[in-house]
């Protein structure tokens, strides 16, 4: 089954809703991770362990440090999910 980005999108904010404990109806993509889903790094970490089980994909914690919004996260997620199937 191919996944397409609105199935990766919404599989993400399931994680990160039970990770964070947010409410998956308030996750917007041009929402802050740190300030305004308050996701500190110890989450981070938890988010990137199961997406990358969920998904089978690999993501440089690096790259995700230096993200920005939700929707940053996403597209990082959605660029993995590509170069897996390339490689």
């Amino acid at each position: 089954m191919k996944l397409t980005a609105e199935k990766i999108n919404d599989e993400i904010k399931t994680i990160i809703s039970k990770v964070a404990g947010i409410a998956k109806s308030e996750l917007e993509n041009d929402l802050s991770l740190r300030d305004e889903l308050v996701i500190d790094s110890l989450k981070q970490i938890e988010i990137i362990a199961k997406t990358e089980m969920h998904l089978g994909i690999s993501i440089d914690e690096n790259e995700l440090m230096a993200l920005e919004t939700l929707g940053d996260f996403l597209d990082l997620v959605v660029k993995a999910i590509s170069q897996k199937g390339e490689g």
